[in-house]
């Protein structure tokens, strides 16, 4: 990973973010078994990096992708009294 951060420049980037993040990505990276997933990760983090954004939060818990309220009308969720 260090080597990853270096060859794109982004080692000042990863060491702006709280250790908390900087701990999750080593958890999600390491948690894959597959060389693919491992790379797939590792390739994700340095897009957020470079973009400044995180999409996925502790244990991989998808943090901008959630869905949107389905039952949401619009309107207030308790009928006012008049």
């Amino acid at each position: 990973m260090k080597r990853a951060l270096e060859d794109v420049n982004l080692t000042a980037e990863y060491k702006q973010r709280p250790p908390y993040q900087n701990n999750d990505y080593l958890d999600w990276i390491g948690q894959a078994k597959q060389k693919e997933t491992k790379d797939r990760r590792l390739k994700q983090m340095l897009i957020e990096l470079r973009s400044g954004t995180r999409t996925w939060g502790s244990r991989g818990t998808l943090l901008n992708r959630r869905p949107k309220n389905l039952f949401s009308t619009g309107q207030p969720s308790c009928p006012q009294r008049a």
